[in-house]
């Protein structure tokens, strides 16, 4: 037979173990969530720093006293998730734009989701008379629901559609993430009204219901890249999502496995638009939403 104590420790163990579970299948609100099932964590999503490799050790405060200059990136290092992602990721990320000739900071971001093809497009504006120029991809590692748009809270579905940062949370439950402005306006009219649901983030770690998570190590970059942005006037980043890359070929795929869905492949041919515009452009597609929901783009 057990004794107290013994069982009294195991009551601990397992109210710690609780607490953890409940943390993690919150929302960014603090709203509970149902919790994925969490897959093994694999040796590329664990940031490994080889201390043999390193160069002289790096003047944190001084790199904090650089990035800081505006009021919105001090408040952001108030946070110290934020200061971490300084101190790992800030020279990183200049050298990055060196490499492809950009000029750091940048004037604005844009970023590109594919469902399909789990991956998170970076490009980046050099000034404001340039196009838009491709950084880099982020693999996104983690996703629930099927291709389709997110029309009631709970489906489970990642939205599609044409979006933009709203909000920069430095203490997320996801160590940093950035939410999108889901529901947009496309979204009110086609969705389940009055029960579309919201909390939509791009965040860290490798666990998701209708989000986009990208990893700690991951968010801790892109996170930056965007203080960035805003910090230089970019007041609305873009966030566009699609089912697929939207290409001809892979349109006509999607015809032949969804075709009998009339109404997913109108929508899906109205994404298209905007996406083919950007393609032809490298600039940001502006549009307006009709009184049916449909992205009206201007020419």
């Amino acid at each position: 037979m057990k004794s107290k104590t013994a069982v009294a420790v195991m009551v601990t163990i397992l109210s710690v173990q609780l607490t953890a579970c409940q943390l993690i299948g919150r929302n960014d609100d603090g709203k509970h969530q149902p919790v994925p099932e969490q897959e093994p964590i694999r040796e590329e999503d664990v940031s490994i720093i080889d201390e043999s490799n390193r160069a002289d050790p790096v003047d944190t405060e001084a790199l904090r006293e650089e990035f800081a200059s505006n009021a919105f990136k001090r408040e952001q290092l108030r946070f110290p998730r934020v200061r971490t992602a300084v101190e790992e990721k800030y020279l990183f990320i200049k050298e990055l734009f060196g490499q492809h000739g950009i000029n750091y900071p940048p004037k604005g971001i844009f970023l590109r989701a594919f469902k399909e093809e789990k991956v998170l497009e970076l490009w980046v504006k050099p000034d404001n008379a340039s196009p838009y120029v491709f950084l880099k991809s982020y693999d996104i590692c983690r996703s629930s629901g099927e291709l389709g748009p997110k029309r009631q809270e709970g489906d489970m579905q990642v939205p599609e559609g044409f979006y933009h940062i709203r909000h920069f949370n430095p203490s997320s439950n996801f160590y940093l993430s950035l939410g999108i402005n889901y529901p947009n306006a496309s979204d009110s009219i086609l969705g389940v009204r009055g029960d579309l649901g919201g909390d939509i983030y791009i965040h860290g770690g490798c666990a998701t219901i209708g989000c986009i998570p990208i990893t700690d190590d991951k968010i801790k970059e892109l996170y930056l890249i965007a203080v960035e942005a805003k910090s230089g006037g970019q007041e609305k980043i873009p966030v566009h999502i699609f089912p697929a890359r939207m290409d001809d070929g892979n349109l006509d795929r999607l015809q032949r496995e969804y075709g009998e869905n009339q109404e997913l492949m109108k929508f899906w041919k109205n994404l298209k638009e905007g996406f083919d515009l950007f393609e032809e452009t490298r600039q940001i597609p502006v549009f307006s939403v009709d009184s049916r929901g449909k992205y009206v783009f201007a020419e």
